[in-house]
């Protein structure tokens, strides 16, 4: 009866919905649909040459490039993807060290790979009327943008340069009271990157943020601080231990 079901609801049903149906785990119509040849997605395996050739220059060349290569190099019924590639190499555990990255780097300027990314991804913001000001997500940060005839700029450099002219190299225009919500030519400064630098580690330290507790426990150790981020109790402990040193020299 179960299997029957499947089958014949299979094109019909997503597998949650045969689940809910049937009164079963999910994991278990995954398995009996597969045990029954029947495939959501066609799945083709990496054959050993295209394994090999990943192994041969995953050092050298990057995963976006590497992608065009297999697209050109190894045809499917589906095209190759920068995705597909990560995901490879992370389950051959394929990790590239930081002056692989570099190389990488340089080659993939060199070969223009870099030269239209601005336009892709201008192209996926929403579209604004001139003088309107959006908020966008920059490196974790909403960062307040303005659209002037059909270009879009920061609006805190923007505003500033309106208002007092063009800013020096090694320069940042920073919200004063730390608010970008408020949108207010009183409440911009210009400040160096060093002070913009000593600035934020220190909302860093005394907020003690998950980032700047990880980067105690780790030192210098990169690949540490990222898996430490991921344990949040450690964290929280480290978090704590460091209020109560804290208190305790106020004492």
């Amino acid at each position: 009866m179960v299997e029957q079901y499947i089958i014949d609801n299979f094109k019909s049903k997503t597998n949650k919905e045969i689940a809910l149906a049937l009164g079963l785990n999910l994991s278990y119509i995954r398995r009996k649909a597969y045990s029954l040849g029947l495939f959501r997605i066609e799945l083709q395996l990496w054959t050993e040459e295209q394994v090999n050739f990943l192994r041969e220059n995953y050092g050298v060349i990057g995963d976006t490039e590497l992608a065009n290569i297999f697209q050109e190099k190894f045809k499917k019924n589906k095209s190759w993807n920068k995705e597909q590639i990560q995901k490879k190499r992370k389950s051959l555990k394929l990790k590239r060290t930081p002056e692989q990255l570099k190389l990488i780097n340089k080659r993939n300027f060199s070969l223009g790979l870099y030269k239209d990314s601005y336009k892709k991804i201008w192209a996926d913001r929403p579209q604004l009327e001139n003088n309107k000001i959006v908020y966008w997500k920059i490196d974790k940060l909403l960062v307040p943008y303005i659209k002037i005839e059909g270009k879009y700029y920061s609006w805190s450099r923007y505003t500033w340069i309106q208002n007092y002219g063009a800013i020096q190299k090694g320069f940042v225009v920073v919200f004063k009271d730390g608010n970008n919500r408020n949108l207010s030519v009183e409440n911009l400064e210009l400040i160096s990157f060093a002070e913009n630098a000593k600035r934020n580690s220190s909302v860093s330290s005394q907020g003690l943020s998950d980032n700047y507790v990880a980067s105690i426990l780790s030192y210098k150790n990169k690949g540490l601080r990222k898996e430490l981020l991921k344990n949040k109790q450690l964290l929280e402990t480290k978090r704590l231990t460091i209020k109560l040193k804290r208190i305790c020299k106020t004492i």
